[in-house]
């Protein structure tokens, strides 16, 4: 428990060091299992990547040779005796570099992909964080409005008091009232779905609550721009071409013999008529395993990975495409998104709170009824909530071009 506590603490300390996004990014970084599991495949894949291009393992060979089908003895021909035997095949020269070269690719495409988790994640968290602000800041503008309807029900209750109002517009301010705060429910419903997923993404219950400080800036940065070449998916469609190149060298080094090199050392007794007097026999070989059946093996294996490494080069062409094609997307969705917010901020809302402040004061003087005033003030709370959620929605595209950008 202790251990537990001075955890959180410690957290909690980094998110007022920090800033909460990026303490909550990079503590997913650490935490999350998916992530997690990214690491340990790419340093799976390292340790493959140094096992490969080496030679095959070598065999070793014990063998009794020509002994007596009825005695099995090896003192009764010189041709008997324990052969031992070694044997390292050797593939033809550059295959094992191949290899070596296919296997650091490999390597390079998982590291490919723990930075497109990373990406993903961060853009998750983002996501999920720039929601939570802006369901508790509706919050907060609709505790607001409830104020204000409540105003307005002590306004229209003495009126009515007075004679000078209607029992319609009491009911009606308590039914605009009942129904803010039935939104209020729902508000906090979608806060709470917000930290369930943050909490799913960090992988620590531990310092994701309510109290958690929501941050939604009204100040809209510049677009991000960058280099897409540092998406990791354009990045590991690349390495997928070269690993294909490289298939096909090894495709191609099929038509080449393969060499086996091999030693034996036979153990021997003397044995009647035997000229050596039981000395002992050294052997050597050199085989090659010939492709003879190049026209229905290599021939076909090399057609094929020469079309796949095709496919690979066209398959990066179209990621490439498909990339600026959503770059572009997403910076023109922004620039809609900014410009709309700035409407609302500098004509838009104003106009909206002249117009309450406006039928607010004609009410009281008796030149507008209840409906009017009413209805310019749940106008305005809807669009305070139309530009906040332009706001979140252009964080969160935000967002989205950053990952484009591959970064985090």
């Amino acid at each position: 428990m202790i251990f537990l506590i001075s955890l959180s603490g410690a957290k909690s300390e980094d998110l007022e060091k920090t800033g909460t996004l990026d303490s909550l990014i990079q503590i997913a970084l650490r935490n999350n299992p998916d992530i997690l599991g990214g690491k340990l495949t790419l340093e799976s894949a390292e340790f493959g990547s140094k096992s490969s291009g080496t030679l095959p393992n070598p065999m070793l060979s014990i063998a009794a040779m020509n002994l007596p089908r009825k005695s099995l003895a090896m003192d009764k021909s010189p041709m008997s005796g324990i052969v031992v035997g070694f044997m390292q095949t050797i593939p033809w020269p550059g295959m094992l570099k191949t290899e070596k070269a296919m296997a650091r690719l490999q390597t390079a495409t998982e590291g490919q992909n723990l930075v497109m988790m990373e990406n993903q994640i961060a853009r998750m968290i983002k996501q999920f964080y720039y929601e939570y602000s802006y369901w508790t800041f509706a919050g907060q503008i609709l505790d607001t409005n409830i104020r204000l309807v409540q105003a307005l029900m002590d306004i229209s209750n003495t009126k009515y008091a007075n004679g000078f109002g209607t029992a319609q517009d009491v009911l009606r301010a308590q039914t605009a009232r009942a129904q803010l705060e039935n939104k209020k429910l729902q508000i906090f419903q979608m806060k709470q779905s917000s930290l369930l997923g943050l909490r799913q993404l960090i992988n620590d219950t531990l310092i994701i609550n309510e109290t958690l400080p929501p941050e939604l800036p009204g100040k809209l940065e510049p677009i991000v721009s960058g280099d897409k070449s540092n998406n990791p998916l354009l990045l590991n469609a690349g390495l997928q071409a070269a690993m294909s190149q490289k298939q096909v060298l090894l495709a191609r080094a099929g038509y080449y013999p393969e060499f086996a090199i091999g030693l034996e050392y036979t153990f021997r007794q003397k044995s009647i008529m035997d000229e050596l007097n039981g000395e002992n026999f050294l052997s050597g070989r050199i085989d090659l395993q010939l492709p003879l059946w190049f026209f229905a093996k290599q021939k076909n294996e090399t057609k094929s990975a020469r079309l796949a490494a095709k496919a690979s080069e066209e398959k990066y062409r179209s990621v490439q495409l498909e990339l600026e094609q959503m770059i572009s997307t997403t910076q023109l969705i922004l620039g809609t998104y900014k410009e709309s917010a700035n409407q609302y901020e500098m004509s838009i809302i104003p106009q909206a709170q002249a117009t309450f402040e406006a039928a607010r004061i004609a009410y009281e003087v008796g030149d507008v009824d209840f409906n009017a005033l009413l209805d310019a003030q749940m106008s305005l709370y809807e669009l305070e909530l139309e530009r906040l959620d332009l706001i979140k929605s252009y964080w969160q595209k935000q967002a989205e071009l950053v990952e484009l950008f591959g970064l985090k």
